[in-house]
């Protein structure tokens, strides 16, 4: 840490004194040495403070309500507190700092306005930390993430000279290693640790340190790799967005579509308790982003670039075509059987892992679009439905089309009866890479409302029957 202030330029821009969040506990070791403090922040009052990224593991024995707020102000016992919270107080302290901020205990749970404040200034509260402390490798929150790790480096005890001793390491060959601990299993966990400027991580390997400068540098060199192409890929947002202040806005549109790209195939995989937390799990993300790319932000996905985002479908094993909803290794709710919510278009209400179909050449238009958020004062945070008027060619899904193999890929969202599906139809959205057609599975609920119920592609679909050069756009509105 001392290091990364002194030594590295980039760090060295970026530090600063943050400003507290609006509750913070106070872990400083007091005459009454058995007990930390929450306390009420002043506005504007800054200091280095820690923050906590950790698996919850079910519901908390011990958070901050309404009754208990007062009592947690006046005093809060280490004896009350899991293992998981003891180990971040014991490093907030060895780091040499009072403040740690931690949500069961800085957010009232009971109350439902201050969490939807609160929540909705989390990625903010992890952007600003000093450091954020991610515990990697503990499961919940009673398993503490200090614990002993198996060691895969051979010390050896060495003596120079009479007065001078140490220790040299011999250590296996230097490998990667995927970032496969509980945490980076949760949703919650994906902005907190890519918007975290600092990070020290405690897996079940090692303990490393990540900052601009340096990436995941453990404190033994040469034992174990990592590489996490998502954080490095946010991070790098905002050095390479002046590659194109020369009004190239197309280049600039891809560019940002593939970086969203990125994040959201990751973020889609993440497990959830709440499968509502979706939007807000990953709203500060987008609030950066917002304010970078100056886009208006649509239910999960940006105006500037909404028809090519459009072409999301579910992550595929193998080669193997998903014709039917199965269970992939990285389903993250896998009973769940069918959409959450609404609007259908988004990749939201999608309970499966998604990846995106860049849509190169789009020939469908926006024409206009709605959206009901959850809470006005959340305008990155979860929505209720949504509306899409689009300008698109559209035709029915034939019986001839799905006897013929060869001719594209159909991927329904979830199970369908034959039914449910007698009036389904393809809404084309444009063209992708290898001149591949690219376009939704649509089913009518009213006159020209639909609803999306999958995605398809071809390349292309029977020319004498698809040829969309020779079809006519309509007003289409999906919800």
């Amino acid at each position: 840490m001392e290091d990364c202030d002194a030594n590295h330029s980039t760090c060295k821009k970026l530090r600063t004194v943050p400003r507290l969040p609006t509750r913070i506990l106070d872990v400083a070791s007091h005459a009454r040495g058995s007990e930390v403090f929450l306390r009420n922040s002043n506005p504007e009052e800054r200091a280095d403070y820690v923050a906590l990224s950790y698996c919850w593991g079910g519901p908390q024995n011990f958070t901050t309500t309404s009754n208990t707020l007062e009592s947690m102000i006046n005093g809060i016992s280490l004896n009350c507190l899991p293992r998981t919270i003891l180990d971040a107080i014991m490093v907030t302290r060895k780091l040499g700092m009072r403040f740690l901020w931690i949500d069961s205990l800085c957010i009232v749970q009971d109350s439902g306005d201050d969490k939807i404040h609160e929540l909705a200034a989390m990625g903010d509260v992890y952007k600003n930390a000093t450091v954020t402390v991610a515990a990697g490798n503990a499961k919940k929150v009673e398993d503490g993430f200090l614990s002993n790790r198996p060691m895969e480096l051979c010390p050896i005890p060495i003596t120079i000279e009479s007065n001078t001793s140490g220790t040299v390491y011999i250590a296996r060959e230097e490998r990667k290693h995927e970032l496969d601990d509980p945490l980076f299993r949760r949703g919650w966990a994906f902005q907190e640790f890519i918007l975290s400027r600092r990070v020290i991580l405690y897996d079940k390997f090692q303990v490393t340190f990540t900052c601009p400068t340096a990436e995941f540098r453990g404190f033994h060199s040469n034992s174990i790799k990592y590489d996490y192409d998502t954080k490095s890929e946010f991070s790098s947002i905002g050095q390479t967005q002046g590659q194109f202040d020369n009004g190239n806005t197309e280049k600039l549109k891809r560019h940002q579509l593939r970086k969203w790209k990125i994040l959201i195939e990751e973020f889609s995989s993440r497990e959830f308790t709440y499968f509502e937390n979706r939007l807000p799990a990953i709203a500060g993300t987008a609030k950066d982003l917002s304010e970078l790319w100056n886009e208006e932000y649509v239910a999960g996905m940006w105006r500037g670039f909404l028809i090519a985002q459009l072409g999301w479908c579910r992550l595929r094993g193998s080669s193997t075509f998903m014709q039917n909803m199965q269970n992939l290794p990285h389903d993250p709710f896998p009973g769940i059987k069918a959409r959450v919510g609404l609007p259908s278009w988004s990749w939201k209400t999608a309970p499966f892992a998604v990846a995106f179909d860049e849509v190169s050449r789009t020939d469908a238009k926006v024409i206009e679009h709605h959206i009901k958020l959850a809470a006005s004062e959340t305008p990155f945070g979860d929505v209720l439905e949504g509306s899409l008027a689009l300008s698109a060619k559209l035709i029915l899904l034939s019986d001839s089309w799905l006897r013929t193999k060869g001719q594209g890929e159909l991927i329904w969202d979830y199970s369908w009866t034959a039914n449910e599906v007698s009036d389904a139809h393809i809404l084309y959205l444009g063209a992708g890479t290898a001149f591949r057609d690219i376009a939704l599975i649509v089913r009518r609920l009213q006159v020209d409302t639909f609803e999306r119920i999958g995605y398809a592609t071809g390349t292309p679909y029977h020319p004498e029957i698809y040829n969309w050069k020779l079809r006519d756009t309509q007003t289409v509105v999906l919800i």
